[in-house]
């Protein structure tokens, strides 16, 4: 049996780009717009989150598409 590769690279590189994003807009918000960090803070979340909720989505659809192969295999 094949293990499910439940993080591949693509999804990878979307973490990392929402994650530096964020870094990115908390940065740039302190510093030219006056924002604050509560703000900067908030942003910051909602992107992790979307982050995580892309995460998850990869998770159950690459453990369905990996069922799916395992019958077609039988």
């Amino acid at each position: 049996m094949k293990e499910p590769k439940l993080l591949n690279r693509t999804t990878g590189y979307i973490l990392l780009f929402f994650f530096w994003i964020g870094i990115a807009f908390i940065i740039v918000s302190y510093i030219k717009f006056d924002m604050g960090l509560r703000m900067a803070g908030v942003f910051m979340s909602i992107l992790s989150g979307i982050a995580a909720g892309l995460f998850v989505s990869h998770d159950i659809l690459a453990e369905k598409f990996n069922k799916r192969n395992e019958e077609d295999e039988l």
